[in-house]
């Protein structure tokens, strides 16, 4: 399981006073990145490979408001994988308890053509770890 912070300033406030919805979404990238590049497996080197993943469908569950000043520990692993996607899941805890909680299926692409491509066995070894 791989675990980063996270901090709520300003910017992420919306009208309500509360953790803007766009940035739960931004931090559940930022978070799936960190995690993969903490791997071996950033930008460079999917553009070796060829392929990338993309995003194909998010659920978010939005448990308790999250407000200015928060501190939170954003975690994520791995389920599911098939031959050309895998599911990932997200949470933000405050104070050790889930108030956000994301599930996502990113599929692998062939960066050329566009089209789903078997996910590359690196990719499979780096995240073995993460399941």
């Amino acid at each position: 399981m791989f675990e980063m912070k996270l901090r709520v300033g300003p910017a992420d406030i919306d009208e309500l006073g509360h953790l803007n919805n766009v940035r739960y979404v931004q931090w559940v990238q930022d978070v799936a990145v960190a995690h993969s590049s903490s791997l071996g497996l950033d930008w460079a080197a999917y553009e070796k490979m060829g392929g990338m993943f993309v995003l194909r469908r998010h659920e978010a569950d939005y448990l308790r408001s999250i407000l200015e000043g928060t501190e939170l520990t954003a975690r994520t692993w791995l389920s599911n994988r098939r031959s050309v996607q895998v599911e990932r899941h997200i949470e933000f805890l405050e104070a050790g308890q889930v108030v956000f909680r994301s599930l996502t299926r990113w599929v692998f692409i062939d960066r050329n053509a566009m089209r789903p491509a078997r996910i590359p066995a690196p990719v499979v070894e780096a995240f073995a770890s993460s399941y």
